[in-house]
């Protein structure tokens, strides 16, 4: 499963879940039955469960967590398979490794390959720059050598802020096998609304070179501890941003409306004692297929 995401998506991603049961599971030192006493903020793994497969078949997807020896996130390595009553069945191999500049806590630089579909892998290269703790500019090699779509792209985003305004100047080069490479230039312009250190919404627009396309969102949060956000490469937007979970904000999402993107999700947590999240279940009202769960594991 793709956990980086595309540049500048015209989709909301939320990563890491699958149809909705009830089920038991020990994800720390607890009762045996959700981990309910107060342990390790540091994630191992996440789970991903179809419960409505027999026995056995039910794992869908396992990210693993490893760290350095500062305590950084070093690697997030996912192994799965994904179908749909739309779409084939396939297995993926993910892994995104962080870089560090000595005690940084900040990656300068991540790299994901791709191993999706059983084609050849591709393999993205992001650095980042920072100012306050947020991406101000990251620059993006991509690659994919395979017969049907080989490409190589390189794309640097810069980001502006005023405000609630956030201006993301984008510069691209893409080569299909061995073409003249097409360049362009263009912003991608923001509104956007904080609320206790959360995006509660956000809009945007880009009409040029690059392309066409419009998209908001408003988000509402519970009040507790997003065990993703410290491991998150953080930016002033959700949307296009280069980051590991589509910029985890401070606390947890407990809905996401979007006319634009057609999507109407509310998400339903249980919770240790500490108040860190044991499992999420995520259900669109728009459509009713889409009924998620997700199961979090911290270090013991």
């Amino acid at each position: 499963m793709k956990l980086l995401i595309a540049i500048f998506s015209f989709m909301v991603t939320v990563i890491l879940f699958s149809c909705q049961k009830e089920v038991s599971v020990d994800t720390g030192r607890g009762n045996g039955t959700g981990g309910t006493t107060n342990d390790s903020i540091v994630l191992s793994k996440i789970v991903t469960l179809d419960t409505t497969r027999p026995s056995g078949l039910d794992t869908v997807d396992i990210t693993l967590f490893s760290y350095d020896s500062q305590g950084r996130l070093a690697e997030m390595n996912s192994n799965g398979r994904e179908d749909s009553s739309s779409s084939p069945v396939y297995t993926y191999h993910d892994i995104n490794r962080l870089y560090y500049n000595g005690s940084d806590t900040l990656p300068y630089k991540m790299t994901y390959t791709s191993n999706d579909f059983g084609l050849a892998p591709s393999k993205d290269t992001v650095y980042y720059k920072y100012q306050q703790g947020f991406v101000s500019y990251d620059s993006a090699i991509k690659f994919l050598d395979d017969p049907i779509s080989s490409f190589r792209q390189t794309v640097v985003q810069s980001y502006s802020v005023s405000g609630g305004n956030v201006t993301a100047h984008i510069k691209q080069s893409t080569i299909y096998f061995s073409n003249p490479p097409i360049n362009c230039e263009d912003n991608y312009n923001y509104v956007i609304t904080n609320s206790n250190g959360n995006i509660t919404a956000e809009s945007g627009s880009i009409s040029g070179p690059c392309g066409t396309g419009s998209w908001d969102q408003q988000i509402t949060y519970d009040d507790k501890i997003n065990p993703l956000y410290r491991l998150d490469i953080h930016y002033r937007v959700i949307i296009g941003s280069n980051s590991l979970f589509n910029n985890a904000q401070k606390n947890n999402i407990t809905s996401s409306v979007s006319a634009t993107l057609n999507n109407n999700i509310q998400y339903y947590y249980t919770y240790r004692n500490d108040g860190y999240p044991l499992t999420v279940r995520g259900k669109d009202f728009i459509d009713p297929s889409y009924i998620r769960k997700a199961l979090f594991f911290y270090t013991r």
